[in-house]
């Protein structure tokens, strides 16, 4: 299934044919009288002629379009837009980006990119030349180089940690940031160290107050991998962010809306549909499945390896369906096809309907819960889901819940004095662009090679200890690592902490004057 995913649509002129790669020129399925062919399209028309497109099939859709009506669209575009801004250009792709300069070539239209090469860390997984270079045909190049984010005790670590050395960063004089941590851990003892990062924060939030005017503080602790390790890894002591946090799962709940009442996940949203398309509703149908399940007790086992005082354990856990499990099941017992043809005729008739409720959607919807769900699930609460999914009462609204559910992963100390100060855990892609109180930063294992399992310290020390130029660095990995952790250590205004593993760590080459180390 995969593998249809990426397969995309290549509209040439009146034809159809089929790549595997939007940025490459070869096609891997052009002629209707093969299998091959015959194939894929069966599997992938029907969806587009249904209205959905996956996500690089709209850039095929958009680079046929402007290719087709290329003079009327230059002339209405330009017209209508002096200047083009175009954030976050380190991560486009070659498609996107022609699509940009195509609309706007040979016009009066300005536009200008914004973009910092050390914070590049999608295109190294999708793609392998550099598609946007400032100063590139003859583009004229402004350097923002002053951070409004931290002060200069975190500055002076980012500047050892870049590829690009033509952006040099000016901190923010008036923060009250403090020297960044090294929070130095056993092997074996990673589950300790949320709540050391607890009490630091806890001791010194007397730091930020004043600078945070009454805002609330962000805490959040992040790293690269997030899924889950085989048992032969985790014996092989490489890390991911479950080692510091049990149960962590790579999928983001963070957009995820959660209500009281099924009616409310089948409410037309005009405002959120212009925004983000009609997709919502597809999204919001499964999101009230998944969240029948969980109010009906129906959880799944899954069988997870972890290290606790230094040895490997075989433990089961319950946990809620996410989207990933729930179509597998549905897959396995031959039920997914018949459920997304009817979730996408629902969301069809949602977004058509006038007004905000669709009592002939809401109705079909109830109905196949009660006749499908207990068949495919087994044993479920029906008290449960009958109150979730009958008429709500009249004073009940259709507000989302402010709960943690809604925010991610958090993590809170079982100690009274700090049940105040959540921490959300999550992956440095999920945190890219947002600025934090405090970040930890947990090393995990990425890519091991000889002689190093990967983790961020194998590779950045070297760096931060000045015993070499991180400039000159040329090995693949070692440049994926330092994007990363700049990224990382870029998040927080106020205190930065880097978990490392005692045995990746000679305390006497840290500078004192730069970290503080901190023992767990």
């Amino acid at each position: 299934m995969k593998f249809i995913n990426d397969i995309v649509f290549d509209f040439q002129k009146e034809n159809v044919f089929y790549k595997t790669d939007l940025s490459e020129s070869k096609i891997f399925a052009k002629d209707d009288n093969t299998d091959r062919y015959k194939f894929i399209h069966s599997l992938k028309y029907p969806v587009i002629s249904e209205g959905f497109l996956f996500y690089a099939d709209a850039f095929s859709l958009g680079k046929w379009y402007v290719e087709e009506h290329i003079d009327k669209l230059k002339k209405s575009f330009s017209q209508r837009f002096k200047y083009v801004f175009v954030d976050e250009m380190q991560d486009t792709d070659s498609h996107q980006l022609k699509i940009i300069e195509e609309l706007f070539k040979k016009t009066d239209t300005i536009i200008q990119y914004f973009g910092d090469p050390n914070q590049s860390i999608y295109d190294f997984s999708v793609k392998k030349e550099h598609v946007w270079e400032s100063g590139k045909n003859s583009r004229k190049i402004l350097k923002i180089s002053d951070s409004k984010r931290f002060g200069s005790e975190i500055a002076c670590v980012l500047d050892k940690i870049k590829i690009d050395g033509s952006i040099t960063l000016s901190s923010n004089s008036e923060n009250n940031t403090l020297k960044p941590h090294l929070v130095v851990y056993k092997r074996g003892k990673e589950n300790e160290i949320l709540e050391k990062f607890t009490e630091l924060i806890y001791n010194n939030k007397h730091i930020w107050q004043e600078d945070l005017k009454g805002k609330e503080p962000v805490f959040k602790a992040i790293g690269w991998v997030g899924k889950e390790r085989t048992k032969e890894e985790i014996k092989g002591g490489k890390l991911n962010i479950s080692s510091y946090f049990p149960g962590f799962e790579k999928k983001s709940t963070k957009n995820k809306q959660v209500y009281e009442n099924l009616k409310f996940y089948l409410c037309k949203d005009n405002e959120a549909v212009k925004e983000k398309g009609a997709k919502i509703y597809y999204d919001s149908i499964i999101n009230a499945f998944l969240e029948i399940l969980d109010r009906g007790g129906v959880k799944r086992e899954v069988v997870v390896h972890k290290q606790i005082d230094g040895k490997i354990q075989q433990i089961t856990q319950e946990r809620s369906y996410t989207k990933t499990s729930f179509f597998e099941v549905l897959e396995n017992k031959g039920k997914l096809k018949c459920l997304l043809n009817k979730i996408a005729y629902w969301s069809n008739e949602i977004y058509n309907f006038p007004e905000n409720y669709n009592s002939k959607v809401i109705e079909n919807v109830r109905r196949y819960i009660k006749k499908y769900l207990p068949k495919i699930f087994g044993e479920i609460n029906k008290n449960k889901v009958n109150e979730f999914i009958n008429e709500p009462p009249e004073n009940l609204r259709g507000n989302s819940l402010d709960s943690n559910e809604n925010k991610g992963h958090i993590f809170k100390s079982k100690n009274p004095k700090y049940e105040d100060i959540p921490i959300e855990v999550g992956t440095v892609h999920t945190v890219k662009g947002e600025t934090h109180t405090a970040t930890l930063f947990m090393e995990t294992s990425y890519q091991a090679t000889k002689g190093i399992l990967g983790h961020e310290s194998e590779r950045v020390f070297d760096f931060i200890l000045n015993k070499k130029n991180c400039l000159l660095e040329k090995r693949t990995y070692h440049k994926e690592t330092i994007k990363m952790v700049h990224v990382g250590f870029s998040r927080p205004t106020h205190l930065l902490c880097f978990a490392v593993c005692e045995d990746r760590l000679n305390k006497e080459e840290i500078n004192g004057n730069e970290w503080d180390i901190i023992d767990v």
